[in-house]
């Protein structure tokens, strides 16, 4: 019995096994180192095609070897090889990746020096040359990995499709994992992952599971058949991220859940985090979280509020707001910003409202409105009114003029009522608005209101004029009224200003507008006071 030694190219004796010599069995012996390479993970591929120019020139066409585990490409001779008659040749990828011949002798094959990968055997005699190619022609490989467990036991293999490389573990309980020595990384893409952290997949769900101390983060539970869907691609960012328990960031960030919420956080403390984009080749931050106040900040590195925005120039819109948008024909469009004092509110105390002055308009009215109540999540109310022309509703909904106050408008020395009224000559047919109901008079009874007082021609034109009547002087000393005449359309329909009783209307200069029972024909529009002393009024203009 001979043992096996467990290697290549030994030659054996003993128990009358003879020892195969290469003077005695060439050229066999030398085919047979030849091929011993070939196991070693040397051979050739394919490619190589031979062209015979002349008797004994070759000419040999580019081809692949597999060296030491890696394919590499040989280019074709520059020049024909030439073979020597009745002699065994190798014609070889040398350690040069140039294609060369090895000349034996007549009855050896030569033998290969290091670094070569075998082509073919050739030999010439004196009519033709024959060529005995130890090519592969392999078209795919796999790696099976083992260890040493009294014999061959496969722990895992590498192999490979058209979509991609694929490293199983042959043991549903055994790990892969990927250590670097010392202070070296394992890089994934350019995701590089320090050294004392690993990378390890178990079979089960194809999960990839990266491992920094005791946390973990699954990249792309993968199922049993993999789809596109299912790749993991650091450069078309399509991978999922599951977060388990949490992961770090080079030191500073940590990606983590709790209660199935994603948490994004700071590990350093007080550090910022900072949202930033490739803006045309220029790293232009966004948005930056304060890590030492709490604050958000967008166009600002240095926040003074929970939330700062500032715009990049002058005179710029700086937060926009929309919804989106009433039904074109038929929703009125409006948006809506809300404001409470109370967190458990879930309506707003009070509002901001934009609304579309109608349907398929983009002009529109601004409200403000409160709530009025004291009842929790009461809807506010409509209180101020600017509509898109530029008029002003205090407790009026449907401004007409410039400002519309419904209610009382106080100031620091007078609390007063606005009312307008609109006198004309012919009560039957231009009526008043909201003027005295039966006669062409107005007596001036409310001495807490601003009265507006303008006059028209009557449709017919009246044929009497208009009186405004002051009340009586007595009691009311000191009082003051004011009058605004927006318009006074005169003769035949003149305005008239008269006293009660025995009291008079005067002028600043005590000159008398009106006498005892008599009147003041005003001629001119503008804003008057009225200052009633003991038995007079004194009236002037003062715009």
């Amino acid at each position: 019995m001979v043992s096996n030694p467990g290697l290549y190219s030994r030659f054996t004796t003993g128990s009358s096994l003879g020892q195969i010599l290469d003077a005695a069995d060439a050229p066999h012996t030398g085919l047979i180192k030849a091929l011993s390479l070939g196991l070693g993970q040397n051979y050739a591929i394919s490619g190589f095609n031979i062209t015979k120019n002349s008797v004994t020139a070759l000419a040999v066409a580019s081809g692949e070897i597999f060296r030491d585990g890696e394919l590499v490409s040989v280019s074709a001779t520059s020049s024909d090889l030439t073979l020597t008659a009745n002699v065994y040749h190798l014609i070889v990828v040398n350690s040069s990746n140039a294609i060369v011949i090895r000349t034996g002798t007549i009855t050896t094959v030569p033998d290969y020096s290091a670094g070569d990968v075998i082509i073919a055997a050739a030999k010439h005699d004196s009519t033709e040359s024959h060529i005995q190619y130890l090519t592969l022609g392999k078209t795919k490989n796999s790696v099976s990995i083992a260890r040493d467990n009294s014999g061959y036991t496969e722990m895992g293999t590498i192999t490979s499709d058209a979509d991609s490389i694929d490293i199983a573990t042959t043991n549903s309980n055994a790990d892969i994992n990927l250590t670097p020595h010392g202070t070296g990384d394992v890089k994934l893409g350019t995701l590089a992952i320090d050294g004392d952290q690993t990378v390890g997949a178990g079979q089960d769900g194809h999960a990839l599971i990266y491992t920094h101390s005791n946390a973990k983060a699954a990249l792309a539970a993968l199922p049993a058949t993999y789809s596109d869907s299912d790749a993991v691609s650091a450069v078309e960012a399509e991978s999922t991220l599951v977060l388990q328990s949490g992961v770090t960031v080079g030191t500073d960030l940590k990606l983590s859940t709790s209660s199935n919420n994603v948490v994004i956080e700071n590990v350093t403390q007080d550090k910022d985090i900072i949202f930033q984009i490739d803006d045309g080749g220029v790293d232009t931050e966004v948005m930056r979280i304060d890590g030492s106040t709490s604050r958000i900040g967008i166009g600002t590195t240095t926040p003074d509020a929970k939330l700062h925005i500032e715009a990049d120039a002058n005179d710029e819109v700086v937060l926009h707001l929309t919804t989106e948008g009433g039904t074109s024909g038929s929703v009125q469009g409006k948006a809506h910003i809300g404001m409470s004092h109370f967190s458990s509110d879930t309506v707003p105390s009070a509002t901001i409202t934009v609304e579309e002055i109608d349907v398929s308009d983009h002009r529109a009215n601004m409200t403000f409105s409160t709530r009025a109540t004291a009842s929790a999540n009461a809807t506010p109310t409509e209180k101020v009114r600017i509509t898109y022309d530029g008029k002003v509703g205090i407790g009026d909904t449907s401004p007409s003029t410039t400002l519309d106050v419904n209610g009382d408008v106080s100031g620091d020395k007078f609390l007063v009522e606005s009312i307008q009224y609109e006198l004309a000559s012919d009560f039957t047919s231009a009526g008043a608005i909201p003027g005295p109901a039966s006669a062409p008079s107005l007596t001036l009874t409310d001495t807490d209101s601003i009265y507006r007082i303008t006059t028209s021609v009557g449709n017919p034109p009246g044929t009497a004029a208009l009186d405004v009547v002051f009340p009586a002087t007595s009691g009311n000393e000191g009082l003051v009224l004011k009058i605004i005449f927006p318009a006074i359309a005169g003769a035949p329909d003149d305005l008239l200003l008269k006293s009660s009783g025995s009291d008079t209307i005067i002028a600043p200069d005590n000159s008398v507008l009106a006498a005892s029972g008599g009147s003041h024909t005003l001629t001119t529009a503008g804003v008057y006071e009225a200052i009633c002393i003991s038995g007079s009024w004194i009236f002037y203009k003062i715009s």
